[in-house]
């Protein structure tokens, strides 16, 4: 009597069977761990984008709203009560205010952006904050003809303005370690040599890993007689 058996033909088949599916699996497996991988970079770069675009979006408002402060009132932002009047009497010094729009008695409040503080952030989300300094800078580079006795009577107003916007939920800057850099000079123009150094508002964020952008801008107003 002859038995013919092909349980060991179908047992290596079984195998190899298993085997493919295990590969599969883990193919599948690495392809879906990289597609995660893919969208959490393009997530991450998306965000740092908007991120971006928000603090150089903020900074210029400062820019703007100190502009349109001064203009508000044609002559009258440099006499008694007026935004430049403490710059312009105090050639050299740095005033500080911080853009607070939701304040609706004015868009500058005076003196330095508290990030503790929510009345400091520009919306009601407390999400950027953005403070403005002023100075009034010596003026070398005006011409204003010929006439070297007028030139030297009138001589143009020339204003630094510094704007800074920075985003304390981000970066692993403090916010008293940020409070601090925001009250530090924003021009570092007197430096001199690394012993006399001066950590200005922008080298000072920086160091802290905080995440800010900061703008200046220069422009001419009057004449200093």
């Amino acid at each position: 009597m002859v038995i013919n058996t092909l349980l060991h033909p179908r047992s290596r088949q079984k195998g190899v069977t298993l085997i493919t599916v295990m590969i599969i699996l883990v193919v599948i497996t690495l392809l879906g761990i990289s597609a995660m991988r893919m969208s959490l970079s393009s997530l991450t770069l998306a965000t740092n984008s908007q991120v971006t675009n928000l603090l150089f979006q903020s900074a210029d408002v400062g820019l703007v709203q100190m502009a349109n402060e001064i203009r508000k009132d044609a002559g009258v932002a440099d006499r008694q009560g007026g935004i430049l009047v403490d710059a312009i009497t105090n050639e050299g010094t740095e005033f500080y205010y911080c853009v607070t729009p939701k304040d609706a008695a004015s868009t500058l409040t005076e003196g330095k952006c508290d990030v503790t503080d929510t009345e400091s952030f520009m919306s009601g989300r407390d999400a950027v904050a953005t403070q403005v300094a002023v100075k009034m800078v010596e003026n070398t580079d005006y011409v204003l003809g010929t006439d070297t006795l007028l030139a030297g009577a009138l001589v143009p107003i020339k204003l630094a303005i510094y704007s800074t916007a920075v985003l304390p939920a981000f970066g692993s800057a403090t916010k008293s370690k940020i409070n601090e850099c925001l009250a530090k000079k924003n021009d570092d123009s007197s430096d001199t040599s690394k012993a006399t150094e001066i950590v200005s508002v922008t080298d000072c964020l920086t160091d802290e890993g905080a995440v800010f952008n900061s703008q200046v801008d220069e422009a001419t107003y009057g004449y200093k007689f």
